[in-house]
């Protein structure tokens, strides 16, 4: 299954939720590639082979594409083509919100059938205004949304440098929750 990770604005989390749904499946005991096609190499960076079992090399039974943060660009229109999941991050903030709607249209242009498609939340404050509006604000914008959001933790910063064992128990079910839902 190919997994792709599309927003046409930056800072909304794509490497990020890439990165944590690598390291879910592969806790799962899949065997889990990357495709980082963002010039920033974030993911590229963030993954240890050895540690994480995690291939950046050899395409393997989930194989997770993370985008450059643009929607108008060639590589991101053949990620969501080849994609049988593709995942629209975004913060619950309001302009985040309103961008995601122009990224959705591109997707829907390039997407093959029988994809699904889903707005992802990352940085979720729990009781927050704009965390607690987000779900009606998608929902009024004709976007389909995950359930399960990614929260606002430290721990997940410091996964990107020390791994999976680096998250808190909450913060590592709550991954599994996510990941479980994307590939369902």
């Amino acid at each position: 299954m190919t997994i792709t990770f599309v927003n046409g604005k930056g800072g909304v989390g794509k490497s990020t939720f890439c990165f944590l749904t690598a390291l879910g499946l592969r806790e799962a005991g899949k065997s889990v590639s990357i495709e980082d096609l963002d010039p920033q190499k974030s993911i590229s960076a963030w993954v240890d082979e050895e540690r994480d079992g995690i291939s950046k090399t050899e395409q393997q039974e989930f194989h997770l594409i993370d985008t450059r943060p643009a929607i108008d660009d060639q590589s991101v229109h053949s990620a969501i083509e080849r994609a049988d999941r593709i995942i629209m991050p975004s913060t619950p903030s309001p302009g985040d919100l309103s961008a995601v709607r122009a990224s959705y249209e591109v997707v829907q242009k390039f997407k093959r059938k029988g994809a699904k498609v889903f707005v992802g939340l990352n940085c979720v404050r729990p009781g927050t205004n704009f965390s607690q509006d987000a779900p009606g604000i998608l929902s009024g914008l004709g976007l389909p949304l995950l359930q399960n959001a990614l929260p606002d933790r430290q721990s997940i910063q410091r996964s990107v440098l020390l791994g999976w064992k680096a998250m808190d128990p909450g913060t590592q079910t709550a991954v599994f929750k996510l990941t479980i839902e994307i590939v369902s």
